[in-house]
Protein backbone atom coordinates (compact mmCIF):
# COMPACT_ATOMS: atom_id res chain seq x y z
CA UNK A 1 0.00 0.00 0.00
CA UNK A 2 1.28 3.58 -0.99
CA UNK A 3 0.32 5.98 1.17
CA UNK A 4 0.54 9.71 0.38
CA UNK A 5 0.64 12.57 3.00
CA UNK A 6 1.22 16.60 3.00
CA UNK A 7 3.54 17.23 5.22
CA UNK A 8 3.58 21.07 6.95
CA UNK A 9 6.57 21.79 8.83
CA UNK A 10 6.30 23.69 12.02
CA UNK A 11 8.70 26.58 13.03
CA UNK A 12 7.71 27.13 16.79
CA UNK A 13 7.69 23.70 18.49
CA UNK A 14 11.25 22.43 18.92
CA UNK A 15 10.64 18.86 19.32
CA UNK A 16 7.88 19.06 16.26
CA UNK A 17 8.94 19.41 12.96
CA UNK A 18 5.78 18.82 10.81
CA UNK A 19 2.60 17.50 10.85
CA UNK A 20 1.44 14.89 8.55
CA UNK A 21 -2.25 15.16 7.00
CA UNK A 22 -3.10 11.82 4.71
CA UNK A 23 -2.96 13.50 1.00
CA UNK A 24 -6.32 11.37 0.57
CA UNK A 25 -9.15 12.55 2.77
CA UNK A 26 -10.54 9.23 4.86
CA UNK A 27 -13.74 10.00 3.77
CA UNK A 28 -15.61 7.06 5.52
CA UNK A 29 -13.70 7.21 8.88
CA UNK A 30 -15.26 9.41 11.80
CA UNK A 31 -14.39 10.22 15.66
CA UNK A 32 -17.11 9.74 18.17
CA UNK A 33 -15.57 12.21 20.45
CA UNK A 34 -15.48 10.79 24.53
CA UNK A 35 -18.82 10.19 26.19
CA UNK A 36 -19.22 12.36 29.42
CA UNK A 37 -20.11 9.71 31.87
CA UNK A 38 -18.08 6.59 30.14
CA UNK A 39 -15.34 8.43 28.85
CA UNK A 40 -14.93 6.30 25.97
CA UNK A 41 -14.56 7.65 21.91
CA UNK A 42 -14.70 5.65 19.18
CA UNK A 43 -13.13 5.22 15.44
CA UNK A 44 -15.63 4.27 13.46
CA UNK A 45 -14.82 3.92 9.04
CA UNK A 46 -14.52 1.18 6.28
CA UNK A 47 -12.07 -1.08 6.69
CA UNK A 48 -10.17 0.19 4.14
CA UNK A 49 -10.10 4.10 5.99
CA UNK A 50 -9.25 1.37 9.10
CA UNK A 51 -6.32 0.02 7.45
CA UNK A 52 -4.69 3.57 6.00
CA UNK A 53 -5.36 4.78 9.85
CA UNK A 54 -3.48 1.90 10.55
CA UNK A 55 -0.95 2.42 8.51
CA UNK A 56 -0.47 6.34 9.31
CA UNK A 57 -0.71 5.58 13.35
CA UNK A 58 2.05 3.33 12.74
CA UNK A 59 4.09 6.15 10.99
CA UNK A 60 2.89 8.58 13.93
CA UNK A 61 4.27 6.25 16.54
CA UNK A 62 7.78 5.56 14.84
CA UNK A 63 9.00 9.06 14.20
CA UNK A 64 9.88 11.09 16.40
CA UNK A 65 9.08 14.00 15.05
CA UNK A 66 6.12 14.11 13.32
CA UNK A 67 2.25 13.95 14.65
CA UNK A 68 -0.76 12.85 12.21
CA UNK A 69 -3.47 14.92 12.20
CA UNK A 70 -6.74 13.41 10.07
CA UNK A 71 -9.43 16.11 9.84
CA UNK A 72 -12.68 13.26 10.29
CA UNK A 73 -15.13 16.45 11.69
CA UNK A 74 -17.17 16.74 8.37
CA UNK A 75 -17.27 12.89 7.21
CA UNK A 76 -19.84 11.83 9.99
CA UNK A 77 -22.80 10.85 7.76
CA UNK A 78 -26.00 12.65 8.90
CA UNK A 79 -27.68 9.19 9.96
CA UNK A 80 -24.97 9.04 12.73
CA UNK A 81 -25.65 12.41 14.11
CA UNK A 82 -28.50 11.45 16.36
CA UNK A 83 -26.68 9.13 17.72
CA UNK A 84 -23.84 11.44 19.05
CA UNK A 85 -26.74 13.60 21.07
CA UNK A 86 -25.26 16.93 22.29
CA UNK A 87 -21.40 16.26 21.12
CA UNK A 88 -19.75 17.29 17.93
CA UNK A 89 -18.12 15.39 15.59
CA UNK A 90 -14.00 15.61 16.44
CA UNK A 91 -10.67 15.56 14.46
CA UNK A 92 -7.84 13.29 14.97
CA UNK A 93 -4.31 14.13 16.07
CA UNK A 94 -1.89 11.55 17.00
CA UNK A 95 1.62 12.39 18.93
CA UNK A 96 3.65 10.86 20.78
CA UNK A 97 4.08 11.39 24.05
CA UNK A 98 8.05 12.53 24.22
CA UNK A 99 7.36 15.19 21.13
CA UNK A 100 5.93 17.16 23.86
CA UNK A 101 2.81 18.64 22.49
CA UNK A 102 0.74 20.10 25.26
CA UNK A 103 -2.99 20.26 24.22
CA UNK A 104 -3.22 24.09 24.96
CA UNK A 105 -0.08 24.07 21.92
CA UNK A 106 -2.73 22.58 19.25
CA UNK A 107 -4.21 25.29 18.74
CA UNK A 108 -1.23 27.62 17.34
CA UNK A 109 0.39 24.84 15.47
CA UNK A 110 -2.99 24.04 13.99
CA UNK A 111 -3.25 28.34 13.11
CA UNK A 112 0.17 27.64 11.84
CA UNK A 113 -0.72 24.81 9.76
CA UNK A 114 -2.88 26.71 7.39
CA UNK A 115 -0.40 29.42 6.58
CA UNK A 116 2.72 27.01 6.34
CA UNK A 117 4.20 25.90 2.65
CA UNK A 118 3.19 22.36 2.73
CA UNK A 119 4.66 19.89 0.33
CA UNK A 120 3.54 16.04 -0.87
CA UNK A 121 5.66 13.56 0.36
CA UNK A 122 5.18 9.67 0.25
CA UNK A 123 5.18 7.71 3.22
CA UNK A 124 8.92 6.15 2.47
CA UNK A 125 9.90 9.75 2.51
CA UNK A 126 8.74 10.35 5.60
CA UNK A 127 9.40 7.12 7.11
CA UNK A 128 13.90 7.91 7.31
CA UNK A 129 14.32 8.20 10.88
CA UNK A 130 16.84 5.40 12.48
CA UNK A 131 15.04 4.40 15.36
CA UNK A 132 12.73 2.73 13.32
CA UNK A 133 13.31 -1.67 13.51
CA UNK A 134 14.15 -3.05 10.50
CA UNK A 135 13.97 -6.66 9.98
CA UNK A 136 17.33 -8.38 9.07
CA UNK A 137 17.78 -7.16 5.82
CA UNK A 138 17.27 -3.45 6.14
CA UNK A 139 13.94 -3.54 4.91
CA UNK A 140 11.09 -1.69 7.08
CA UNK A 141 8.60 -4.94 8.18
CA UNK A 142 5.54 -3.00 7.67
CA UNK A 143 6.42 -1.04 4.29
CA UNK A 144 9.21 -3.64 2.88
CA UNK A 145 11.27 -1.55 0.95
CA UNK A 146 14.93 -0.65 0.99
CA UNK A 147 15.93 1.84 3.21
CA UNK A 148 19.75 2.19 2.09
CA UNK A 149 20.81 0.81 -0.66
Amino acid sequence: MRLSVIAHPVVRHAPLHRVLVPAARLRNLWVRPPEPITGMAAVTGSRADLVRLGALVRLAATSRHSALFIPARDNVPPEELWRMGHARPADLLVVRRDVGLRPSDWPGVRRALRRSTARPARVDEVFTEPDVALDVHGRDPIFHKRRWA
